[in-house]
């Protein structure tokens, strides 16, 4: 879901400066792969959605099915992006029941772990995995937030986004590595090193 999400907003950018209608026929074609493959959960009585990716993460203890508060972030501005160019309010509708994941904790299927006044949101969330706190993907996905908030204005948005950046606020100094960056939070022994790459 997140390299299919990437290249639909990469669609989206291109067609704008472009106005290849060939662009917007593959975003189109991506969009309806988010619609057909969404997979609908509930809690406490509301319906929310995710993404799945179906294999196990064995550095992160995450079994398939397991959810990505990542992934969740692109598409959400994936949906954004469907309902800036079509204006459908069917893609603002989706873009609502994304949002409700990161309200959902880890726990119960979203991508949330809640600790006093912050919010980690998971780039690997599974029910029986550890949290992680993956701070790449952490960051992500407020990006996804912050843009959900910018197009909205609601004041639920913003509350997550805040509790996401005072989660970076609390934690930042538990990544520093030296020269380099710590990945995440778990595993602890050995901590992982954010990947360098060329």
């Amino acid at each position: 879901p997140t390299f299919i999400a990437n290249y639909t907003l990469a669609l989206y950018r291109d067609y704008l400066v472009t106005k290849d209608s060939t662009l917007l026929q593959a975003f189109q074609k991506q969009v309806q792969w988010f619609l057909e493959h969404r997979v609908c959960r509930k809690y406490h009585g509301f319906e929310f959605w995710v993404w799945e990716f179906d294999f196990d993460h064995p550095l992160f203890k995450a079994k398939a099915p397991w959810v990505s508060a990542l992934s969740q972030g692109r598409v959400l501005c994936v949906f954004l992006a469907a309902y800036d160019l079509l204006k459908d309010p069917e893609y603002i509708r989706a873009a609502e029941y994304i949002f409700r994941s990161f309200v959902v904790p880890t726990s119960a299927g979203g991508v949330a772990t809640f600790e006093e006044d912050a919010a980690w949101y998971e780039e690997v969330a599974d029910e029986e995995a550890p949290s992680s706190k993956i701070l790449n993907g952490h960051v992500a996905a407020l990006q996804g937030l912050w843009t959900f908030w910018k197009w909205t204005g609601r004041i639920d948005a913003k509350r997550y986004l805040d509790l996401g950046i005072a989660a970076v606020r609390k934690d930042i100094s538990l990544y520093d590595a030296g020269f380099l960056s710590y990945y995440s939070q778990y595993p602890t022994d050995p901590r992982e090193y954010a990947p360098v790459r060329d």
